[in-house]
C-alpha cells in the first residue's frame, strides 16, 4: 500500500495544474501584503483570512479531489491496482491518506509563504498564527467535505456527481438551507438549529471555544 501511496502522490505533484493553481493561492496572498505594505491599511490578516475561506475550497481542495479520484477512475488505476493484489478497503484508505497527504503540503506551502508576507507587512505575530490556524480550520473543512464525496464515489463509481457534492458543501448551501428550515415555527419553538450538524458549524463552535 505503501508503495500505492508514494507513486499516486508523485504522479499528483507532476501535475502542472496542481502547481499552478497553488501558485494562484501565493499570488493572491502577495497581491494582498503588497496593497497592505504601500496603503499601509493594516489588511493582510483580515482579507487573507476572507481568501482563504472564500476561495481555498476550491483552488486547492477541488484540485486535489480530481487528480486523486477523477484520474483514478479516469485511467482505471483502482482496477489495475486491485488486479495486482491490492484489496479494495486497502486501496480506499490509500486514496484517502494521499487526499490528506496532499492536502498537509498544500496548506503547508501556504502557510510559511503568509508567515512570511505577515512578517514583511508588519502584521502582529499572534494575528498572524490565528491566521494560519484558521487555514488548518479550512483544511480539516475540506477534508470533511472530501470525506462524503468520496463515499458518493465509491457508490456511485463516478466523481462528477461526488464534485458537486462537494461544491455544495464548500459554498455553504447546505447549512443556509438547514438554517432556513430552522425559522419553521416548530423549530424555532423547541429552539432546533439544524445548521449546528454541519462540519462547519461543529468546527466553528470548536474554534471559537478555543479562543475565549
Amino acid at each position: 500500500m505503501r508503495n500505492t501511496i508514494n507513486a499516486d502522490i508523485r504522479r499528483v505533484l507532476r501535475k502542472k495544474s496542481y502547481y499552478l493553481l497553488v501558485s494562484i493561492c501565493l499570488a493572491l496572498l502577495a497581491i494582498v501584503a503588497v496593497i497592505d505594505i504601500l496603503w499601509k491599511k493594516d489588511i493582510f490578516v483580515s482579507v487573507s483570512s476572507y481568501v482563504c475561506q472564500l476561495l481555498f475550497p476550491f483552488l486547492l481542495g477541488i484540485p486535489v479531489f480530481l487528480a486523486v479520484y477523477g484520474d483514478d477512475f479516469k485511467s482505471r488505476a483502482m482496477q489495475t491496482a486491485i488486479g495486482f493484489g491490492l484489496s479494495r478497503r486497502k486501496l480506499i484508505l490509500a486514496r484517502y491518506i494521499e487526499v490528506i497527504l496532499i492536502l498537509i503540503q498544500s496548506y503547508v506551502v501556504v502557510s510559511l509563504f503568509t508567515f512570511l508576507f505577515g512578517a514583511i507587512t508588519g502584521s502582529e505575530m499572534k494575528e498572524i498564527l490565528k491566521l494560519i490556524e484558521t487555514y488548518w480550520y479550512n483544511a480539516i473543512q475540506i477534508l470533511c467535505w472530501m470525506s462524503l464525496a468520496m463515499i458518493i464515489v465509491y457508490i456511485m463509481q463516478n466523481t462528477t456527481f461526488a464534485l458537486v457534492i462537494f461544491i455544495v458543501l464548500a459554498t455553504g448551501l447546505v447549512g443556509t438551507i438547514l438554517q432556513g428550515i430552522s425559522m419553521v415555527p416548530f423549530f424555532v419553538q423547541h429552539k432546533i438549529d439544524l445548521s449546528v450538524i454541519t462540519s462547519g458549524r461543529i468546527l466553528q463552535k470548536a474554534f471559537d471555544t478555543h479562543y475565549k
